[in-house]
């Protein structure tokens, strides 16, 4: 049996208990993740060399921890590697770290300096030795910012049963530190639960996946006791900050005034003066009080989505968006404010919103946080099933000339395990992942890179699918149109 068979018996085993083991399961897994304790087990036991069949080259697969910067902290991202097959899962680990992430994903990725080399490794009595060139002391990075490049790499040699710690060495010398902040002169265990994770609470929610992705990227930040709180009501600053910082507007400029007078000292001001400057809200929409602390109707919502799409679009013009469609006829059109009809309705065209179940759009309700980031990653392009399960690299429409293919998103659903395969114009498989890239959960973040080696053919299709927890079937979720150039890039 090859290791992707065997992985397929293996998760169709775990997903065909019966439904009162899953929740007892489901409860045992919750209660590790909350311990800290569950992540090293996947990246664990799925490191090793993997016969992807007869009809594509054998491979390699193994995890690498991405060191990732938010507001609330340095995480480490999951991201499960494939390439083609080599005697050394640990070397190809730590050069894939050291090349580090694409540009453009949309999460600040913090890197370790391009000229370093790993001049050697060895495993003795479980302790793997890595010997830098002394180009890893160029690490020009804070306190903070140094513990993530080091959990990194020692997270990412540790992945493995025959290694519990992480020597590092320099030009085969011990040193105290990499930057000046972290002692790293002794041996390291792996810190687990550095790993990066999304909401607590936006786990099965319907929007969890979008929260998540927003998350990664900083723009929908959580309370401190690290929940989203999907369903509570956003304020109209609340709303407008995250557009400003989606759409990445510039400061306004120091002799723009502020022509409302509720916001001298709110701590939005800075962002309505930016709106304020590029045209995104209008003094005159307003009158003479901005309102920075009321709930934000889902009406005035979609009023500020159709120019934020516009200048999105305008500044992303690769992004491939869904073509309009005729927009539904709300039930409650009649309640909908005259100024803000026609945007409502040119927002469902374009596919940013689609109103409740019942049929309704319910323009004076508050905008929920869940619903925020529905509309705001829809905006962006990002390509979602449900919302519970959302890509956000690649973008629709995105081109690869490198010689990987990046996949970056999040999960929120614990319904089955979330896979990945690259298909061409007829549908043929290109590479098929066969694995949870959820890092070992149906949930969390999603992260995966395949050397374009691998492949096949030539992708036109990133394909997102689920395996079903009752009888391990597969079910398609969603898919991404990409462009793949034919030849490896360098």
């Amino acid at each position: 049996m090859s290791a992707t068979e065997r992985d397929r018996s293996l998760m169709r085993t775990f997903w065909g208990v019966s439904r009162f083991r899953k929740i007892g399961l489901a409860f045992a897994i919750v209660i590790a993740i909350l311990a800290g304790n569950l992540w090293a087990v996947p990246a664990r036991v799925m490191a090793e060399p993997l016969d992807a069949g007869t009809e594509a080259p054998a491979m390699t697969r193994f995890w690498v921890f991405h060191p990732m910067y938010l507001m609330s902290g340095t995480y480490l991202y999951p991201v499960e590697h494939y390439v083609p097959e080599t005697d050394s899962i640990e070397l190809a680990a730590i050069e894939a770290l050291i090349r580090g992430m694409p540009e453009g994903t949309g999460y600040r990725f913090l890197g370790l300096p391009e000229a370093t080399e790993v001049r050697e490794l060895t495993i003795e009595d479980k302790v793997l030795t890595v010997d830098f060139s002394d180009d890893i002391l160029q690490a020009n990075v804070g306190s903070a910012s140094e513990g993530a490049l080091i959990d990194a790499i020692v997270c990412t040699l540790a992945q493995r049963q025959e290694v519990d710690k992480v020597q590092i060495l320099v030009e085969g010398q011990p040193v105290e530190t990499l930057a000046g902040h972290v002692d790293i002169a002794g041996p390291l265990e792996p810190r687990w639960d550095s790993i990066y994770r999304g909401f607590e609470d936006a786990y099965q929610h319907w929007a969890g996946g979008s929260m998540m992705v927003l998350q990664s990227m900083d723009i929908m930040v959580g309370h401190e006791d690290w929940t989203s709180r999907p369903n509570e009501e956003l304020t109209r600053a609340q709303f407008l900050k995250m557009l400003v910082e989606i759409l990445s507007l510039p400061e306004a400029p120091d002799d723009l005034e502020m022509p409302f007078a509720d916001m001298d000292n709110h701590w939005s001001r800075p962002y309505v003066m930016r709106a304020l400057a590029e045209g995104l809200i209008k003094a005159d929409d307003y009158g003479a009080d901005f309102g920075p602390d009321e709930v934000i109707p889902r009406e005035e919502m979609a009023f500020l989505l159709v120019p934020a799409r516009e200048s999105y679009a305008e500044a992303h013009p690769d992004i491939a968006y869904p073509d309009p469609a005729e927009a539904p006829a709300f039930t409650d059109e009649t309640e909908i404010g005259e100024k803000f009809l026609e945007r409502v309705k040119e927002c469902a065209q374009l596919g940013l919103l689609t109103g409740y179940p019942e049929g309704d759009f319910g323009p004076r309700r508050g905008l929920t946080r869940g619903e925020a980031a529905t509309v705001l990653t829809r905006l962006i392009g990002v390509s979602g099933a449900g919302t519970m399960v959302v890509v956000s690299t690649p973008r629709p429409g995105a081109k690869h000339e490198g010689s990987t293919i990046v996949v970056l998103g999040s999960a929120a659903a614990f319904e089955g395990t979330t896979n990945f395969r690259l298909l061409d114009a007829e549908r043929g498989v290109c590479f098929d992942d066969y694995t949870t890239s959820t890092h070992g959960m149906g949930f969390g973040a999603i992260g995966m890179s395949v050397d374009k080696s691998l492949l096949t053919g030539t992708p036109t299709l990133l394909e997102v699918y689920l395996i079903s927890m009752e009888d391990g079937s597969e079910f398609r979720l969603t898919g991404v149109p990409i462009q793949v150039s034919e030849a490896p890039g360098n």
